[in-house]
C-alpha cells in the first residue's frame, strides 16, 4: 500500500510519466489480446473455408460418379432392349422359315412328336419294371 501511494500522488500532482507508462502497458495488453483474437478468427475462417472447399470438391466428384453410373445404366438398358428385340425378331424369322415349318410344323401336325414321346416312354417302362415310369412321365408337346 505504501508503494501505491506515490503513484496515486503522482497522478494527483499531474506527473504524466507514470500515467503514460500505465497507459502504454494497458494499450499493449489490449493490442496483443486483440491481435490474438483477430488471428484466431482468421485461422478459424481459413479452416472453415478449406473444409467447405473440400466438401464441395467431394460433392462434385460424387455427382460426377452418379452421372457416370446413370449413363452406364442407360446404355445397359438400351443394350438389353436391343438384345430382346433381336431375339424376338430372330425367333419370328426362324419360325417363318420354310425349313423350320417343314420339320417342326409338319412333325407336330403329323403326330411324329407324339409317336417319339410314346416310344421313349415305352422304352423307359421296359427298362425298369419296378419303377413307376408311365407314359405320362414325359410332357406332351403341343403347339
Amino acid at each position: 500500500m505504501t508503494e501505491l501511494l506515490p503513484v496515486i500522488w503522482s497522478f494527483i500532482k499531474g506527473s504524466w510519466k507514470p500515467i503514460l507508462a500505465v497507459s502504454a502497458i494497458l494499450l499493449a495488453i489490449g493490442l496483443i489480446h486483440h491481435d490474438g483474437y483477430r488471428r484466431g478468427k482468421r485461422h478459424e475462417q481459413a479452416k472453415y473455408e478449406k473444409a467447405l472447399s473440400t466438401s464441395q470438391k467431394q460433392a462434385g466428384l460424387a455427382q460426377q460418379q452418379i452421372d457416370d453410373l446413370t449413363q452406364k445404366m442407360s446404355l445397359i438398358q438400351q443394350s438389353q432392349t436391343d438384345k430382346i428385340r433381336n431375339v424376338q425378331e430372330n425367333a419370328q424369322k426362324t419360325a417363318s422359315q420354310p425349313v423350320y415349318t417343314a420339320v417342326c410344323g409338319n412333325a407336330d401336325a403329323s403326330g411324329l412328336l407324339d409317336d417319339a414321346r410314346r416310344a421313349a416312354n415305352a422304352e423307359l417302362a421296359s427298362q425298369s419294371n419296378d419303377a413307376a415310369a408311365t407314359a405320362s412321365s414325359l410332357p406332351s408337346q403341343s403347339r
